[in-house]
């Protein structure tokens, strides 16, 4: 046959009459809906506007369901005196409905959003059940559903090095100029390093190398921040709000002047030629180099909710969070008992002021995500439990480069520690 024949469109399989027996068989056994849905004890009803075909055809108004005590009893389409018994009418166009069902998601949330319109019914009471219709909803067989957890396999990404701790930002490229003309929020004009340069070359070698050590990380922290959020921007700008986007930007901004002015401290204080990837040892390799850029290298076809939430909390409850504050809350701690390198102490205030907005963000935007998609909290906790090993990991190797001589090496068990509350302030509630 020299033409293709029209491909079948998900819709046209679904409502029929044997698509609803299925769906009641599927909600009867479903343990979840059972579950949630003890207390409910009421007739509903789905409209479609405009109706599909299949609902016009039996003279319709949509799909009534009978729900009782986490059992459905009659699952048909609905008529017009359904409507006058039924407590709760929900109306949304075709391709919303499905969706809806693909996702499991929870209709009062929808109809807060306007995806959905509640034509009866109360709203408080709806959003008391909102449990029972997400599992009603998940129970609908869908044929192309996807389940909530897949993951697609990622583009596969590795890291061979960050510039910031080989060769540096060039400050004075076109590129750069631009970027800290446009930036409103450069800080950095107001510190002078002058005196951290003096000081840095009278310092001794163990206290040079602590610092190298802390730097060496924060600057790839930041700069994977940087280059590593921009796949998961790309899907938030997909599938999510403009000014949640937005706001992400400006946080992406935030973290370019802020390895702007590590970079530049490291040139200018501590010396191009200094080498930094020295301290990046295999654990720190294993997230930094690799993980993180795999786990994140999403694009808009491999966008799954849980590949998302993965990669956020990734980079912004791991690496942004955990990680980069405990690294910034020790090195000012260590500058300010040494009392020395001033300049380095400011920049870091600066950037932790920073890094508190972020938090903020972060934690309500994965709030946001974990609300709409209750099945995937689990998933979420074991996915940062993993990653927090890794940070624990990497906490403990730094001390493989002191001996048990060495002034820093008493700081373990407190750095560690200092990792666990940092985590725990941004552990999902």
């Amino acid at each position: 046959m020299w033409y293709k024949s029209k491909e079948e469109k998900v819709e046209d399989r679904l409502f029929t009459k044997i698509w609803m027996d299925n769906w009641m068989e599927s909600i009867n056994n479903s343990a979840e809906f059972y579950r949630r849905a003890k207390s409910w004890n009421a007739p509903l009803i789905l409209t479609f506007n405009p109706p599909p075909q299949i609902i016009e055809e039996n003279d319709s108004t949509g799909i009534y369901l009978n729900l009782k005590y986490g059992k459905c009893e009659e699952l048909r389409y609905s008529k017009e005196i359904d409507e006058s018994r039924c407590d709760v009418i929900l109306s949304a166009d075709t391709q919303t409905w499905i969706q809806l069902m693909e996702k499991g998601a929870d209709p009062a949330s929808m109809i807060l959003k306007k995806k959905i319109t509640l034509k009866k019914g109360s709203l408080i009471l709806l959003s008391t059940q909102s449990k029972a219709a997400k599992a009603l909803l998940k129970s609908a067989p869908i044929s192309d559903r996807k389940s909530s957890q897949e993951e697609k396999p990622l583009m596969a990404r590795e890291r061979n090095k960050f510039y910031s701790t080989t060769e540096g930002l060039d400050i004075n490229s076109t590129s750069m100029k631009l970027f800290r003309q446009k930036s409103k929020r450069d800080w950095t004009k107001g510190i002078d390093l002058k005196k951290d340069a003096e000081e840095w070359e009278i310092l001794s070698a163990e206290k040079k190398k602590v610092i190298a050590h802390f730097m060496s990380h924060i600057l790839a922290f930041e700069e994977s921040a940087i280059k590593d959020q921009l796949p998961i921007m790309q899907v938030v700008a997909q599938n999510s709000d403009l000014d949640d986007y937005m706001l992400m930007t400006s946080i992406l901004s935030d973290d370019s002047n802020h390895l702007v002015y590590l970079s530049k401290y490291k040139n200018e204080v501590m010396g191009k030629s200094l080498d930094l990837v020295q301290y990046h040892a295999s654990h720190f390799k294993s997230l930094l180099y690799n993980k993180i850029p795999f786990i994140t290298g999403v694009n808009d076809s491999e966008s799954t909710t849980a590949v998302l939430l993965k990669s956020l909390s990734l980079i912004n409850i791991i690496l942004k969070g955990t990680l980069t504050n405990t690294y910034y809350i020790a090195l000012q701690d260590y500058l300010d008992e040494n009392k020395i390198l001033p300049a380095l102490f400011d920049g870091v205030t600066k950037i932790k002021e920073d890094e508190s907005y972020h938090d903020n963000f972060t934690q309500f935007f994965i709030a946001h995500l974990l609300s709409e998609n209750s099945d995937l909290i689990e998933f979420t906790e074991n996915t940062l439990e993993e990653f927090l090993t890794d940070t624990t990991n990497i906490i403990q190797e730094n001390f493989t480069f002191y001996a048990k001589k060495d002034q820093f090496a008493a700081k373990k068990e407190w750095l560690l520690n200092q990792t666990i509350v940092e985590y725990q302030k941004r552990f999902p509630k």
